[in-house]
């Protein structure tokens, strides 16, 4: 394995991992260190966190399972498999993919997202990328274009021309948008109290009672409330 790097981990693992441009990559699996493949420096600070700086070549990080993940890049993608804590990401342009976290936070000017799980709460901050949530505990999106199609416990979100599908469960929801289309998918048993501001009449497929409260704004975009 050429330019590979091994260094023991600490416990609680946390790995910093930036780049100039390269993509990342990074694999949580069951291990008890931090191995590095490409060209980077690696520092391991008194408190137990694993540096990784690269410049413009791919790189790719190995670390146990759980750790904790700060990574930040221009332009290259940053993907990370596997199970994580907490995770957050700062990206100019770039692509993000995220299997399995215990909480994120997400920021890119106009690459997409998308995340499987998130077991806590989810924080995404784009502006213009697609958002891509299959499951999360607490979703929070900001968006001024772009798609969001997302699953969450709760969620709020604010944008202002993105096209928006929320599958809910239990919890609350507020959406504000100028312009974009929302869609909010609640289980089939359930019967919240909705709250709508707008200029288009709203189409409301399901009966409303005490089960939470859904809220949403808009201008002119469509609104749609329907059973899953």
């Amino acid at each position: 394995m050429a330019d590979a790097t091994q260094v023991e981990a600490r416990r609680p693992v946390r790995v910093r991992v930036t780049s100039s441009s390269g993509s990342i990559c990074i694999v949580a699996e069951p291990r008890a260190d931090v191995l590095v493949e490409g060209r980077a420096s690696i520092e391991v600070g008194t408190d137990g966190d694993t540096s990784v700086k690269a410049s413009s070549k791919a790189i790719e990080v190995w670390c146990p399972e759980g750790a904790d993940v700060v990574a930040g890049t221009s332009s290259g993608d940053v993907r990370l498999h596997g199970r994580f804590g907490e995770v957050r990401i700062t990206t100019s342009s770039a692509r993000i993919e995220i299997d399995h976290a215990t909480a994120a936070e997400l920021r890119t000017s106009s690459g997409s997202v998308r995340m499987s799980t998130c077991d806590g709460v989810c924080r995404v901050a784009t502006s213009s990328g697609n958002v891509e949530v299959d499951r999360a505990g607490e979703l929070d999106v900001r968006t001024s274009s772009g798609k969001i199609d997302a699953g969450a416990a709760s969620a709020s979100v604010r944008s202002v021309s993105a096209k928006v599908l929320l599958r809910l469960g239990d919890g609350d929801a507020a959406v504000e948008t100028v312009s974009g289309s929302v869609t909010l998918v609640i289980p089939a048993l359930r019967r919240p109290s909705i709250q709508v501001r707008g200029q288009r009449e709203p189409r409301i497929e399901v009966e409303q009672g005490s089960d939470g409260l859904l809220r949403v704004g808009t201008v002119s975009g469509r609104l749609t409330v329907r059973p899953e």
